[in-house]
């Protein structure tokens, strides 16, 4: 509990303001109701009281904003792909509890769905509470069903460019490794029909770039 306060004490001092305290909440609630500073969520402040600024505050800090209203939540799907805030202005996580809903801070929308806590390969992200998909699961993750209007999964699209890439730096080896990982991932994901498209993407790439050499 003690290394929670001094986190949290030390967060206070930057743009992103979470109480260590019932004392410290209450002056942050103070500081709010005079206008000095904004609450944005349940026990999260910003130094910020204008729309603009506090969406800003939000961009730069999600991840530590995120992680402590979802701790153990999994940055996944398109998100985990395109490096976090996707194009529609989203994050997606991935949660084994809370899910199946969305929460909009200023200048964000976290869109919270349903499966495993973190898995052998998952990365965790500092002390942020989160933790970043792996490889092999997050292109499981993109050849997932997904909404046309706000697309969360990147699609076969995406995950071939992401097997291009993969090959292109790291060679077969690499991307056959890749493809194991994902085989292991498949049924503790619920994602066998994806992994079995994922296994024929990898299996032509290969035998394009064999013919290529």
């Amino acid at each position: 509990m003690a290394a929670l306060a001094e986190k949290r004490q030390a967060i206070a001092l930057n743009e992103v303001l979470i109480p260590a305290d019932a004392a410290e909440q209450r002056r942050l609630q103070r500081q709010a109701k005079a206008g000095e500073i904004a609450r944005i969520a349940t026990g999260v402040y910003v130094r910020a009281t204008d729309p603009e600024g506090q969406a800003l505050i939000v961009r730069r800090n999600w991840q530590m904003i995120l992680g402590y209203l979802f701790p153990g939540a999994i940055v996944s799907h398109l998100s985990a792909v395109v490096g976090g805030i996707t194009p529609s202005g989203e994050i997606t996580l991935t949660h084994p509890t809370r899910y199946n809903t969305s929460v909009k801070l200023p200048g964000l929308i976290t869109v919270l769905l349903k499966g495993p806590q973190n898995l052998p390969g998952d990365l965790r992200l500092g002390n942020s509470g989160l933790y970043w998909s792996s490889r092999p699961r997050g292109l499981l993750e993109n050849l997932g069903r997904s909404r046309t209007d706000r697309p969360r999964t990147g699609g076969k699209a995406v995950v071939e460019e992401r097997l291009v890439d993969i090959l292109n730096a790291s060679g077969e080896e690499t991307l056959n490794r890749v493809r194991d990982e994902a085989r292991q991932l498949a049924p503790v994901l619920g994602a066998e029909k994806a992994f079995d498209t994922l296994n024929a993407m990898v299996g032509a790439l290969l035998d394009t770039y064999a013919k290529g050499r």
